[in-house]
């Protein structure tokens, strides 16, 4: 009943998390009726258990509910959103240096000025220094006064993206600014300590002074927690290996400084008859491990998920010292319990989830089989890398098919030999043992880094429904069963759907146009039955939600790229998902690597839908009144049924050029997407007539410094009765054009709006 009660309890916790407003407390009323009934049919055991359940349930329900109004009501006063404000607190972890900015978290104790007043938020700052050396005054746990400006993060809402905010939010990051000048900047107590020492020491050990991303990086993630230097390269190793979990300190690494702890003790402590005869040696060795435990936890900066995993850990501990292996799936129940109600938003970690499942694995093929040693480590991992898969592939797009032949070099290597040498090196005297560590590390991570360069090293899937999810999740319980139990290998079949899902097709000669929000910028992309363009790839820093949602759609090349200018906000992840997708064909209006450059009259038919550039011609290129932004790549998409037409930052200067070419109405769509993020300078009011849309989209960013878009635009379209699409308060709009019927939108912010989400 244990399990089931902690069960309900975390359910009626997850499905809080879900919801888009808090409920009001006083419904929290229901919980002592729910009591009172257990009470009542004590006499009935399944009535007395159900209303056990009910009342574990909303007892998680509105725990959540009262955990978020208490973090919601912290929060910064509007007033002071995006002014001049001294605050007073300490630097919160590590920094991260670029070369534009040093970006660190800064725990707000107090406002200084302009009104005096106790803030008691984590903020993610920037220190924009452009290529100047970053201040050492930003170190873990230095006090500071200094000048910012901030305001509550807001996240963009596209498919298949990762919730940054509620990421946010979970960890009480609950303000987003930079520093406005250094000048401003006072130490009140300068920070440091043995973490600080010990990342330094490893960078400079093995790095040097300039270089990011050696065995320093890496070194410095497993014994202290610092993963701010490790680059992207580094990552994709680990992603496409499935090692990562090896660098993000968990009850991994707690497990083995707490398993070498233990042998010392157990060692030592058989030494002593007297000793054995007040406890023994066994359990002494693991009532002394946790404290080692505690203490690797404490070097690490013991944050949420390193919280996570020490209280799973000392669990386990206390249930071998209650009665054993036979306590295992109780203590680990109790322990999340004990998360969750500390931490209710843990259930949005991937963390938390990947842990459980990993550990109630273990648990279960441990306990199970009598197999030799290294046949149950080489199927534990086997079993384990495949029972993962489903939740990887839900978490993150992207899972490892060679994780178990990876994960079998790397755990033995980092776990027996690195990571117990690094933190023995800690107590010893010179650098012997690190740099000991360090040549192993670098000899494992050049095996590591050759596994993940095979081709079939990674899968990425398209992104599951729920319900499959869920089957591929009770498919990989049935694959733990005992032998011998009936169908127990059919288990592999949901988790073989997820892998090779694929999302409905469009119908042939229809097609959808995806407008994702990514800030200030502009990208688009256009699926017909079999093929996918890009229109645009956004901003530098909006590759990743790109990326996310190409690799949710299962889009592993792209049949054509159309960048349509040389601005940022259009261009700047082109490389970046050029690098990462690849396209058979690149068009833009500039000189960019081997592209095409864009010609009006240039056409061609994908699955029943026509490509139209309508926009520059040769002689536009020359015209040296045109900006970048007039020299746009205009491009109309044709349907069986209905058109889109796609402007880039085309002012009314080039609508103009526009209009007069095409006066036979080739210029009116069904949709389109608004001419420069709705600027005052662009859609005419003849251009938008001439166009004649039904659905309108402005792709623009929230309280952008450029006011877009402008009231006046928008008067413009709204005069011609077009349907209103906006980025910036609707999310991502998704486009659909039937081959047969007439087009229609969908706003993609109010499928995953959170409470927490800011729409303001």
């Amino acid at each position: 009943m244990f399990f089931f009660a902690v069960a309900a309890f975390v359910a009626g916790v997850s499905l809080l998390q879900t919801q888009t407003q808090l409920p009001p407390l006083f419904a929290a009323a229901v919980l002592p009726l729910f009591a009172a009934a257990a009470f009542a049919l004590r006499k009935h055991r399944l009535q007395m258990q159900v209303a056990l359940l009910l009342f574990a349930f909303a007892a998680g329900f509105f725990w959540a509910a009262a955990r978020g109004e208490w973090r919601l009501a912290n929060t910064m006063p509007e007033q002071l959103e995006w002014r001049d404000i001294v605050v007073e607190g300490k630097v919160k972890g590590f920094v991260k240096n670029d070369a534009r900015a040093s970006r660190f978290l800064f725990e707000i104790e107090r406002i200084v000025s302009p009104q005096p007043q106790p803030l008691n938020i984590i903020a993610r700052l920037a220190d924009y220094h452009n290529g100047t050396p970053p201040l050492s005054a930003f170190a873990d746990g230095a006090k500071l006064q200094m000048k910012i400006r901030m305001r509550p993060p807001r996240e963009n809402a596209n498919p298949h993206h990762f919730d940054y905010a509620g990421y946010l939010f979970a960890n009480n990051i609950r303000a987003a600014g930079y520093v406005r000048g250094r000048e401003s900047i006072k130490v009140v107590s300068p920070g440091g300590g043995l973490r600080l020492s010990l990342t330094e020491r490893a960078h400079n050990l093995f790095d040097g002074a300039q270089q990011q991303g050696g065995a320093g990086a890496l070194l410095a993630a497993l014994v202290v927690g610092d993963r701010s230097q490790m680059t992207q390269e580094q990552w994709r190793v680990l992603r496409r290996t499935g090692t990562a979990h090896l660098f993000a300190i968990s009850g991994a690494h707690l497990s083995i400084a707490a398993g070498f702890a233990a042998l010392l003790v157990s060692f030592l402590w058989r030494r002593s008859q007297r000793l054995t005869r007040i406890m023994p040696a066994q359990k002494a060795a693991l009532l002394l491990a946790l404290p080692a435990a505690f203490g690797y936890a404490l070097l690490a900066g013991m944050g949420l998920p390193v919280q996570r995993s020490f209280l799973m850990l000392a669990a386990a501990g206390v249930a071998v010292l209650a009665g054993g292996m036979s306590q295992a799936f109780y203590a680990l129940a109790f322990a999340a319990l004990v998360i969750v109600a500390l931490d209710t938003w843990a259930v949005l970690s991937a963390g938390f989830w990947l842990s459980f499942a990993f550990v109630s694995a273990l648990i279960v093929i441990i306990a199970r089989g009598r197999r030799g040693f290294w046949k149950r480590v080489v199927m534990a991992q086997f079993l384990l890398s495949l029972c993962a898969m489903p939740l990887t592939l839900w978490f993150f797009n992207q899972a490892s098919l060679i994780s178990p032949l990876a994960n079998l070099l790397a755990i033995p290597v980092i776990g027996f030999i690195v990571l117990p040498l690094a933190l023995a090196d800690i107590f010893a005297p010179g650098d012997v043992l690190w740099r000991i560590a360090g040549w192993v590390l670098l000899h494992g991570w050049n095996a590591l880094d050759f596994l993940s360069r095979l081709p079939f090293a990674a899968w990425q899937p398209a992104s599951p429904p729920g319900w499959l999810f869920a089957l591929a999740m009770c498919g990989a319980a049935l694959l733990l069963a005992p032998s011998g139990f009936p169908m127990r290998f059919a288990g592999v079949l949901p988790v073989l759907a997820v892998m090779l899902w694929k999302p409905a097709p469009v119908d042939e000669g229809g097609f959808r146009a995806v407008v994702l929000d990514v800030g200030q910028g502009s990208a688009v992309v256009l699926h017909t039955a079999k093929r996918a363009l890009m229109y645009d790839a956004g901003p530098a820093y909006t590759a990743a939600t790109v990326r996310d949602y190409l690799r949710g759609e299962g889009v592993r090349k792209l049949d054509a790229l159309i960048v349509s200018h040389d601005d940022g906000d259009h261009a700047g992840g082109a490389k970046t998902l050029l690098n990462e997708f690849g396209a058979a064909r690149v068009l833009t209006s500039w000189k960019f690597g081997g592209a095409e450059l864009c010609q009006s009259g240039l056409s061609w038919e994908w699955d029943g839908v026509v490509f139209s550039l309508l926009y520059p011609r040769a002689a536009d290129y020359e015209n040296i009144r045109f900006s970048d932004n007039d020299k746009s790549c205009v491009l109309r998409v044709d349907g069986k049924h209905s058109s889109l037409l796609l402007t880039g930052d085309v002012s009314s200067d080039t609508e103009r050029v526009l209009l007069s070419r095409y006066a036979n109405g080739e210029l009116q769509a069904a949709a389109m997407n608004a001419p420069h993020h709705g600027s005052r300078f662009s859609s005419s009011p003849e251009f938008v007539a001439a166009v004649n849309a039904d659905i309108a989209v402005f792709s623009s960013g929230a309280q952008n410094r450029f006011g877009h878009p402008h009231p006046d635009a928008v008067s413009v379209y709204e005069k011609t009765n077009a349907k209103i699409f906006r980025t910036d308060t609707d999310g991502a709009i998704i486009l659909h054009f039937p081959p047969d019927a007439a087009p229609f939108a969908e706003k993609w912010r109010p499928k995953v709006l959170r409470y927490w989400h800011r729409l303001r």
